[in-house]
């Protein structure tokens, strides 16, 4: 597309209405623009960078008795603007009858508040920076234990997205949101033997990131950590999982909580509303309003306006996270979750870390999960984890190559310990949980 067919968003969101409009075809039209870059680097230097600039357009079309068409395109001319919308609007021929299929209702889409989620001085963040901090923490990882020798491939990056929907309905709504991170990753040898470990950070305004001799200084940590680790034993256990793995958890429950799961009867949680699903220490909230939050918004993919939604209250399941779609299928009032959840919240208690191994007793702390062994709709968890073993309410000794197994019924509602320490970067954020329930596949 030549600078001469490019159109303003404005101008290209109000043909796509018109072209919808004079198919006669319910639907929406939207599009969409990303600008960014991404370095990686080892050892102080640039391995790779990359820039991206991407312009794209998406058509939904509802035609008679549900049936829908939906087409995505990176021509944003008049001529690939009219093409995308007749292209939908055919598929919509061939489509079987969906009776929940159509656009959300008014009084439900639109803009909430502005969470403040853009950054103003995205373009003063610039490749060269995000180097630097980069190699500045590896420096700092390194100064901080001599047993980390080396880097692996660290990333920074940065991007802007700019959307605006519009809908048959006379709906309009643009967003607006920046994302800057960067991650280092530590490689440490004592003796024979290798370890390698990472930590990042992220926000939405590259000058709240942490600054990277923290960020170095917390990689070192992690790895160094790790170094004599020992299997643990084989049964039943108390176990500890640290704020990254009970995230971890959170956000399998959130999936499982996800209406699209529900409707399609692939879920543990099916026909759970309103009953206890999980120990009284357990509420949820999901809040797109969070100022700066990590996965705040304005509105979903659908355009539903973006509203807080209490999922668990001690325990009990008061709403699943749907999609427009989903409501109506469900008959579920409408939540704005067709992206997912956004500042997903496991609600913090008053202990410690330390305070919940000391009350486990004996057990294992859980720092890591790897491999993959989840059945969300039979509800079953076996993963692989590593992290240290706990005995008589202290930490011992470093512990990998273990199972963790149980069903997701049985460890939520046997969380018996809440701790108070949620990680404000991640969009789905648990503190520190003691769970019964799991059994430790070890020596």
């Amino acid at each position: 597309m030549s600078a001469a067919e490019a159109l303003s968003v404005d101008d290209a969101v109000a043909l796509g209405l018109s072209c919808l409009r004079q198919a006669g075809c319910a639907g929406g039209f939207s599009v969409s623009a990303a600008d960014g870059w991404e370095v990686k680097v080892r050892d102080g230097r640039a391995e790779t960078v990359t820039s991206t600039t991407s312009r794209s357009l998406h058509v939904t079309v509802y035609a008679a008795e549900g049936r829908t068409g939906a087409m995505a395109s990176g021509d944003c001319s008049p001529a690939g603007i009219r093409a995308a919308v007749g292209t939908a609007c055919e598929l919509a021929a061939f489509g079987d009858p969906d009776p929940w299929s159509t656009t959300a209702p008014v009084e439900e889409s639109g803009l909430a508040q502005d969470p403040d989620i853009d950054d103003p001085d995205f373009r003063d963040f610039t490749p060269e920076q995000g180097i630097a901090l980069v190699a500045s923490g590896e420096q700092a990882s390194r100064a901080a234990d001599p047993r980390v020798c080396m880097s692996d491939y660290c990333n920074a990056s940065a991007s802007r997205h700019t959307s605006a929907m519009v809908s048959t309905t006379g709906v309009r709504v643009d967003n607006a949101h920046a994302r800057s991170e960067f991650a280092v990753v530590a490689i440490a040898k004592q003796g024979e033997e290798r370890q390698i470990s990472w930590r990042g950070t992220s926000a939405h305004r590259w000058s709240d990131l942490r600054p990277p001799a923290i960020i170095g200084q917390e990689a070192a940590a992690k790895v160094v950590g790790k170094f004599g680790w020992k299997r643990a034993a084989t049964g039943p256990a108390a176990v500890v999982l640290d704020r990254d793995s009970a995230s971890v958890f959170l956000n399998l429950l959130a999936w499982s909580l996800s209406g699209d799961a529900i409707f399609r009867r692939q879920s543990w949680c099916l026909e759970r509303l309103g009953s206890q699903l999980a120990s009284a220490l357990v509420s949820i909230v999901d809040d797109p309003h969070v100022l700066r939050g990590p996965g705040s918004r304005r509105c979903d993919h659908d355009g539903v306006r973006s509203r807080r939604v209490s999922v668990l209250a001690d325990g009990r399941l008061e709403n699943y996270l749907v999609s427009g779609y989903a409501a109506r299928r469900l008959g579920h009032p409408y939540t704005g979750h067709s992206a997912g959840p956004s500042n997903l919240r496991l609600r913090p208690g008053s202990a410690s870390q330390d305070d919940l191994v000391r009350e486990a007793g004996t057990g294992l702390l859980v720092t890591d999960w790897n491999g993959w062994g989840v059945d969300l709709t039979a509800g079953t968890f076996s993963r692989g984890a590593s992290g240290f073993a706990i005995e008589q309410g202290r930490i011992t000794h470093p512990v990998q190559e273990v199972t963790l197994a149980g069903r997701l019924a049985d460890l939520w509602t046997g969380v018996r310990g809440v701790g108070n320490d949620p990680d404000p970067e991640q969009g789905v954020a648990s503190p520190c949980l003691l769970i019964d329930g799991f059994t430790i596949g070890g020596s």
